[in-house]
């Protein structure tokens, strides 16, 4: 509270001082002057002699003494300028007197410009302009309104007849007043005009970069849009024809660096620089710029690009999908599947199967594709799309207990490992392991008798057969015979058989379908199901519930 008191009371002692030196220079002005008048916003002081003013500097020297004009006033001191009256005529001059523009010179003048050093003088609803010397720059007469908006800019805006020009500060005509419109872009760096409805493009020095012919020309995406008789076209910010005007529609996708056009119903695909990555011949075209694709339809058919325009998959499919997650594009030829690599290298080509399965060996690295010919009959391929056993099968699937494929034709069964090579031949009616041993049964409510396979030892020797001495396929003894007369017999020679599960072929594995929590999620592809499912579905391979995993009962 005292530090603003002191404040306060050191403002009113300097304004007092202040108006105690005015007022002495004024009271010594008094034996001069009739009348001498303090402006207190510029300090000036207007003095008086008979009916004629003049004009003291703050030091109560004399710059204009009062002789020649009628009025004196301050109102642009800040600028620069004296406005000065005589016989009813406004003049100007500078803050040393020197007249600038002398009084009855011109009729009236804008005086919103003086800080900039000009001053757009007007009579008669004729315009010039001068500079800050008086020096006429552009005579009256010549346009009917002067603009110095863009003064700044170094360009000034000029009208004759209704239609707008521009001119440099020396007054040369840059673009001839013929444009209904003119606007400056000081931001994107361009002078948009429009002649008779039709737009076109300049730059800053009115360099014509578009001649305007067009019925649209926007600026937007690093490029002008341009638009004639319904057609679009594209041109660089240098005025350079990027996309003649030929388009039905031009999609920029400026941070992937691409562009998407439509000509006469065709799509096509082309750089920044408007060299065609794809030519638009297409009757279908999406880009999935992430994943480096572009997804085509020619004549019906869909085909796949990388994103260079070059061919991964011809355009003869019905279908092609990319499996990021899974690793291979699926493709579909009428009810014959395919597999490729993302380069378009044939796993399972088009045309064989009607079907094609992920199959997953359980407690194992392997991943294998299940193939279902039109017949119905399955095999096996690996990644690589090597054959590993022949589409001769109703079913394949994978016993995880004891490592091996178990493979089924009609009422018999047979048994491949996990290389593809076979093991058991399909012609038994039933097939059981334990623990390396195979037991296998000719004919159904026959014998099971134990079967010797290559890199399995019989349970009797427990060893295990080396691999560089392969041993054929021989039925060593029988295990279990039919019930005979004898009782006690029996009870010396049965041995309990197991019976594969119906749920699981034996697996002790189900597959079971559920769903999680999904939250505004669309239907997608299901590649087991081979079909369009709800969000959140996925399946899950569980134990089997009736034979509790053993793949018995």
């Amino acid at each position: 509270m005292y530090r603003l008191f002191n404040i306060c009371l050191f403002a009113l002692i300097g304004t007092s001082l202040f108006s105690q030196e005015k007022n002495d220079i004024i009271k010594n002005l008094g034996n001069r002057y009739e009348k001498v008048v303090c402006d207190t916003a510029s300090g000036y002081f207007i003095v008086t002699s008979g009916e004629r003013e003049g004009l003291l500097n703050p030091s109560g020297q004399e710059i204009i003494p009062p002789a020649e004009y009628n009025k004196v006033r301050c109102f642009f001191i800040s600028d620069g300028y004296i406005i000065v009256v005589k016989d009813g005529k406004t003049g100007l001059t500078d803050l040393t007197g020197k007249v600038i523009l002398a009084p009855g010179r011109y009729k009236n003048f804008d005086n919103r410009f003086f800080k900039d050093g000009y001053i757009s003088v007007n009579e008669d609803r004729s315009y010039g302009l001068c500079n800050n010397y008086g020096v006429e720059i552009i005579p009256l007469g010549k346009y009917t309104s002067v603009s110095l908006y863009y003064v700044n800019d170094g360009v000034i805006i000029i009208h004759k007849d209704g239609r707008a020009g521009i001119c440099d500060l020396s007054g040369k005509e840059l673009i001839p007043p013929v444009m209904t419109n003119i606007y400056l872009n000081k931001k994107d760096g361009f002078i948009s005009v429009e002649q008779d409805g039709k737009k076109g493009i300049y730059d800053l020095s009115c360099k014509e970069l578009i001649a305007p012919v067009y019925s649209k020309c926007m600026f937007y995406d690093s490029f002008f849009h341009v638009e004639k008789d319904g057609k679009m076209g594209l041109y660089t910010k240098d005025g350079l024809v990027v996309l003649p005007t030929e388009m039905d529609a031009i999609y920029i996708y400026e941070k992937e660096g691409y562009i998407v056009v439509k000509r006469g119903g065709k799509s096509g695909v082309c750089s920044m620089d408007g060299k065609y990555i794809v030519e638009p011949v297409m009757e279908e075209l999406s880009v999935y710029y992430p994943d480096g694709y572009i997804h085509i339809t020619k004549e019906g058919k869909k085909g796949l690009l990388d994103i260079k325009g070059k061919e991964i998959i011809p355009p003869v499919m019905d279908k092609v999908y990319v499996d990021k997650f899974h690793g291979y594009i699926e493709t579909l030829s009428g009810k014959s599947e395919g597999i490729y690599t993302f380069s378009g290298k044939a796993i399972i080509p088009v045309g064989k199967y009607t079907n094609i399965t992920e199959f997953y060996l359980q407690n194992s690295q392997n991943k294998f594709y299940i193939v279902t010919d039109e017949g119905d009959k399955k095999g096996l391929y690996d990644l690589n799309g090597n054959q590993k056993i022949p589409a001769e099968y109703s079913m394949i699937v994978y016993d995880d207990t004891d490592r091996y494929i178990r493979v089924r034709n009609g009422d018999f069964v047979g048994a491949y490992d996990t290389d593809g090579r076979l093991m058991i031949p399909c012609t038994y009616t039933a097939i059981s392991c334990i623990s390396g041993r195979f037991e296998v049964q000719q004919q159904k409510d026959g014998p099971y008798t134990v079967y010797n396979v290559p890199g399995y030892a019989p349970v009797e020797k427990n060893v295990h057969t080396q691999p560089d001495k392969p041993q054929t396929n021989v039925v060593i003894v029988p295990v279990y015979v039919p019930q005979t007369t004898n009782p006690s017999q029996n009870n010396q020679t049965q041995q309990p058989r197991k019976v594969q599960c119906p749920y699981c072929n034996g697996t002790g594995r189900r597959d079971v379908i559920k769903f999680a929590p999904s939250y505004g999620g669309n239907n997608e592809w299901c590649t087991i199901c081979r079909k369009v499912v709800a969000a959140g579905h996925y399946h899950d391979n569980v134990k089997c519930i009736h034979c509790n995993g053993t793949g018995y009962r």
